[in-house]
Parts: C-alpha cells; structure tokens; sequence
C-alpha cells in the first residue's frame, strides 16, 4: 500500500487530472511497463453505488493506517504507472509506503475486486497518458 494522488471518476468527469486528496492506495495489480491498478482506501463508508471492502482493525495495524475505519473501494480504480504520483505519508518524509496487507484479506479485496469487473460496473480512470 502507497500514499497515492488519487482520481475518483468522479473528479475525472468534472475535468481535474489530479485528485483532490492524496489517501492511502492498494496496490491490486502490477503489470509490465511498471503500470499498476491502484484501488482507493478512504475513511467514508462507501456511498450509493460503491462497493468496499471494510479494513479489519487488525489488518488496519498490521497496514500501518491509523485506528478509523477505512474501506478498500473495489468499484473504480487508477490504471497508472507506478511511481510518479506517489506521496510521502504526512509526517513520515519521504517515505510514501505503508505496510502490506495480510495474504488472507488481499485475496478479499482482489474477489471483490474481479467480481466488480466480471460484472462490468467497475469504474476505469486510465492515468497512463498523462503521468507526472
């Protein structure tokens, strides 16, 4: 999991090409040519129309993400390449990657994440054109 410059759709649709607030990412996917699908992880509880993955408590600690409830959204995600839009972790100079998710809870979200594109409703938002 990296601190990441996330783009919902939604700020993709209202013409932003950066996103709003940098959050915590998981990384579901890496490919060739050091592309990645990256999966947003907020502290909101999914609204109408997401579907998330709620963070235990203990893999939250594990993770290194504070205490709050957070959520894995499996319903959109960035196609980016890995590495320009990462952040550093506020408070944490320099370093912009939080710890792992436990096997047992990465094969949740990555079901989670296959049903969503089996079914076709995933969001896309494609990165790769404009990387910083």
């Amino acid at each position: 999991m990296f601190r990441y410059d996330y783009l919902w759709a939604c700020e993709e649709a209202s013409g932003n090409r950066r996103g709003l607030k940098q959050r915590p990412s998981c990384v579901i996917l890496a490919l060739g040519a050091g592309q990645a699908v990256y999966l947003a992880i907020s502290h909101e509880p999914p609204r109408r129309g997401q579907v998330a993955v709620e963070i235990p408590p203990e893999v939250r600690t594990i993770a290194g993400l504070d205490g709050t409830r957070q959520w894995v959204v499996v319903s959109e995600f960035n196609f980016d390449r890995h590495g320009p839009r990462l952040v550093s972790i506020p408070g944490k100079r320099g370093q912009k990657r939080y710890g792992t998710l436990p096997p047992s809870f990465f094969e949740e979200v990555k079901s989670a994440f296959l049903a969503q594109r089996k079914a076709g409703t995933q969001k896309k938002v494609d990165r790769t054109k404009d990387a910083a």
